[in-house]
């Protein structure tokens, strides 16, 4: 079954636990759709900003330049002190 969950200038197609988002382009308007993670489509419907970022990393598959450099702060930390991930697990 087909679900459909529609955004502010796009739409994320659900089906069989497989997630698309799409959204019009080009001079006729033509739907384009890109295969997405759970994780990606709960993040596009967050805000404005989260969801452009998403799509633009579903149409390049890059990081729109900050993000990216943010998860590898965050990784190089973990990387420094991983004691705190055993100390604190909600982290």
């Amino acid at each position: 079954m087909e679900k459909i969950h529609r955004g502010d200038g796009f739409a994320v197609v659900e089906k069989d636990g497989e997630y698309q988002i799409s959204w019009a382009q080009g001079p006729y308007n033509e739907p384009v759709f890109y295969h997405i993670s759970k994780r990606n489509m709960d993040k596009a419907f967050k805000s404005a900003q989260d969801a452009h970022e998403v799509i633009l990393y579903a149409e390049t598959g890059q990081w729109p330049s900050g993000v990216e450099e943010e998860a590898e702060i965050n990784k190089a930390f973990v990387q420094k002190s991983p004691e705190l991930l055993l100390k604190i697990p909600e982290n």
